[in-house]
């Protein structure tokens, strides 16, 4: 989205002008760069949760269930999905079928209702119901178990009684009297009623996770190396246990070779989370890197010549009031720069890196985590942005860049001014309220890789 004029007397949080955000924008951004309730170097995560029913609550119910979807599918996001479906809830406009499209584990439906009763309980409305009780089908007895966990309040056996789904192939199912005479179950109706009695009994298998093998006290390097052979660990619980995995004498080209077997298509990971799984496991770099790169390995290549300009002031970095990108880590929003900046410099034909705080200078012409280290690198403080794009279009770069890519949080100092280029796109992976940039910028909000596919998608579109 571009904006085309300033707002007179806005500033950012660090008293740079801003631009006027149209209300549509202003929620995808803040919705595509949100880890509910996780604060931010400048605003309080319930600050943003509010900020983002409040906006929804304006649009049009259409549109905030299709960005629920996408937030769930493209932007590889859990919870604020289910945070926009609430607000359609509570306004009776939720229905049935974005709860079935953005509930993909089974835990999910109870997180929904959690946060549909977080004032108190109150009645279930028929769309609800009908959304929770076919999401509840779409899972099996793997599934149901994995994500039945003893310290979740509300449980998919408990969805399971709230809503009454019925069994694929109707509700008839395995009869008591055919149990009695020892019958089988031969088709997929028996089998899904079976399953569903499972639930109520609590008689389902135990899950073979390693999160259960463990905790049970088994073998942690054959647990690992027979869940790898077994191919039931996932890319997510792989990138996020190899630190586990080589502690336990986990050989690292058994794991590269399992890494290799995720196609593109199939990674469900952020691309900061490989950024985490060097930074726990450095000498496993060279077998997680691969991996990060298929993130964009079939994407065409952006032609020409390309600026990638990378915000490193202090509101990017871990600090008192934002100690990682959510709670419980220590990754930052400097992290998950450097990742897309990593996944840009595939994607661009011809491209240069620049880092920007008080001053801005230019990177080694590197990539991947080499890439990374550079950034990380460069000297931090306030954030000039104007500044440095004026450094990008003056000293080091007489040449006209085809397009200029800004990666920041957008809280600056100064003016940013027009383009030093033919386009520019201001990529924002925070997500604060006030944006910077107007006439030929073109925002775009997102913690995925999605976004750079929106850059190659206005281009064809002729922006």
């Amino acid at each position: 989205m571009r904006h085309n004029r300033k707002a007179p007397g806005a500033r950012t949080h660090e008293g740079g002008p801003s631009v006027p955000i149209k209300e549509t924008y202003l929620l995808r951004k803040l919705v595509a760069t949100c880890l509910l309730w996780e604060s931010k170097f400048y605003v309080d995560g319930f600050e943003v949760a509010d900020l983002i029913a409040t906006v929804a609550a304006s649009r049009p119910a259409e549109e905030v269930a299709a960005l629920a979807v996408e937030a769930r599918t493209d932007m590889k996001l859990r919870h604020v999905p289910l945070w926009l479906a609430v607000g359609l809830a509570e306004q009776r406009k939720l229905k049935a079928q974005t709860l079935v499209d953005i509930i993909r584990r089974p835990d999910e439906m109870g997180e929904f209702l959690s946060l549909y009763w977080r004032n108190g309980r109150k009645p279930i409305a028929a769309q609800i119901k009908k959304g929770l009780a076919r999401a509840f089908v779409k899972f099996d007895a793997y599934q149901l178990s994995k994500w039945t966990r003893e310290k979740d309040a509300i449980k998919p056996r408990d969805i399971m009684f709230l809503t009454h789904p019925k069994p694929v192939g109707g509700v008839k199912g395995y009869t008591k009297e055919a149990r009695k005479r020892g019958e089988r179950m031969t088709d997929d109706r028996d089998a899904g009623h079976y399953l569903f009695r499972q639930v109520a009994e609590r008689t389902l298998d135990p899950p073979d996770t390693w999160e259960t093998n463990l905790s049970a006290g088994k073998d942690k390097l054959g647990t690992w190396l027979r869940l790898i052979e077994s191919r039931k660990l996932g890319l997510q619980a792989t990138i996020m246990n190899l630190r586990n995995m080589k502690e336990a004498g986990v050989d690292k080209e058994l794991v590269k070779l399992y890494l290799e077997e995720f196609p593109a298509q199939r990674i469900p990971v952020l691309p900061f989370r490989f950024i985490a799984a060097a930074n726990a496991v450095p000498e496993w770099e060279d077998a997680i890197e691969p991996t990060m790169f298929r993130l964009v390995a079939d994407l065409p290549k952006l032609p020409g010549k390309t600026a990638i300009v990378v915000d490193v002031s202090g509101s990017m970095f871990p600090g008192f009031f934002q100690p990682g990108l959510s709670g419980k880590s220590t990754m930052a929003p400097v992290d998950n720069a450097a990742a897309l900046a990593i996944l840009a410099r595939e994607i661009c034909e011809h491209s240069r890196v620049f880092c920007f705080a008080n001053e801005c200078v230019e990177i080694a012409p590197r990539r991947g985590f080499a890439l990374r280290d550079a950034i990380l690198r460069a000297p931090s403080g306030g954030t000039f942005l104007g500044r440095a794009l004026e450094f990008v279009r003056r000293n080091l770069a007489p040449q006209v860049f085809d397009r200029v890519i800004v990666i920041t949080d957008e809280q600056v100092h100064d003016s940013v001014g027009e383009v030093p280029g033919r386009r520019g796109y201001m990529i924002n992976p925070v997500g604060y309220k006030r944006s910077v940039g107007f006439g030929k910028w073109t925002h775009i909000a997102g913690m995925s890789e999605k976004v750079l596919d929106f850059v190659r998608e206005v281009e064809a579109l002729g922006g």
